[in-house]
């Protein structure tokens, strides 16, 4: 038996490369209410700063990335991290039923390292 709790999100703001706001669906039209979330294992540049560049175009690779797609996190540990944050791995379901890891596309595009928090 799995125990992560894999749940549907209406994804309403990429913050960054690494961090999204959005609608948690629970099923049975209950929703947790807007939260964020940290996309888990990976870290990316910020959209602020001296080179904002980088974090804006992580940031836009994201959102072309998720845009109009059915959009899923998986959370291992019931806990908030760092900042009241959901740590996430964040899934897009394409329309043939392909599932990419988002995390790993932000790493595999060169937009994100992978980090150990």
């Amino acid at each position: 038996m799995n125990d992560n709790f894999i749940r549907p999100i209406d994804v309403q703001l990429v913050i960054d490369g690494d961090t999204i706001r959005g609608m948690i669906s629970l099923g049975f039209n209950v929703l947790l209410g807007t939260q964020t979330c940290r996309l888990a294992r990976i870290d990316a540049p910020p959209v602020y700063g001296n080179d904002p560049a980088p974090g804006i175009a992580a940031r836009n690779f994201l959102i072309d990335q998720i845009r109009g797609k059915t959009m899923f996190i998986e959370c291992k540990e019931f806990e908030q991290g760092k900042y009241r944050r959901w740590i996430v791995e964040l899934w897009r379901i394409d329309s043939n039923r392909a599932q990419t890891n988002m995390n790993d596309l932000m790493v595999a595009s060169g937009h994100a390292v992978y980090k150990n928090f």
